[in-house]
């Protein structure tokens, strides 16, 4: 039942179109992530008033590099989509003494829009993360943070539902919700961390 709340590392990211065709699309991408998230969010159950493991952290206490590269298909009844992209942990090891791994993340979707707004859709992604380097020293190495230093990877296929509506200019509120028809994962210990469905809210637009 353990929670952490609050905001996230921020991106600033650059689109760029590469190639457009009358169906296929090519986009690259590429930005920085600026460490704006908590690392330092504190497990209330700790003897010594130690942090939550990495993965509870709001952000990574980096600067990252992010490049991706999508394509989109546009037919007349659906799209189809595919985004690669990685997060490249620059610098030296953060305030609390560790650095994340790189992040390796394909993801695909197939949109079949269905008018006023509703797209039923099907999204998936295979995502690797690899060994974090150092170590938070109110955590440890032991058998419960072993996890962390080593690769991990993990997928997730998932039936969702999505609505945008149109508010101010090109200003778009997009949201969605959805539940995984398969997920698994691949890891030293071979832990799972298992998701029931998931819900997403935001704001989007052009300039």
């Amino acid at each position: 039942k353990d929670r952490t709340l609050g905001s996230g590392d921020t991106l600033l990211d650059v689109v760029h179109p590469l190639d457009l065709g009358s169906s296929f699309l090519v986009f690259g991408d590429a930005g920085v992530s600026l460490p704006t998230g908590s690392i330092s969010k504190k497990n209330p159950s700790s003897p010594i008033g130690g942090n939550y493991a990495y993965n509870m952290q709001l952000g990574s206490g980096t600067y990252d590099l992010e490049l991706g590269a999508m394509g989109l298909y546009l037919h007349k009844y659906f799209q189809a989509g595919a985004h690669l992209s990685t997060y490249q942990r620059l610098g030296p090891e953060n305030r609390n003494g560790y650095k994340l791994g790189n992040l390796y993340k394909t993801e695909g979707w197939i949109d079949v829009p269905a008018g006023f707004g509703i797209t039923p859709r099907v999204v998936g992604y295979y995502k690797v993360k690899q060994a974090i380097k150092g170590v938070d020293p109110t955590l440890g190495r032991n058998v419960y943070t072993e996890y962390y230093h080593h690769d991990q990877q993990n997928w997730d296929v998932s039936a969702a539902l999505k609505f945008e509506r149109r508010l101010v200019g090109s200003a778009t509120l997009v949201a969605e919700a959805g539940a995984p028809i398969a997920q698994g994962a691949k890891n030293s210990d071979q832990v799972v961390v298992s998701t029931n469905y998931y819900g997403t809210l935001g704001v989007s637009g052009t300039f």
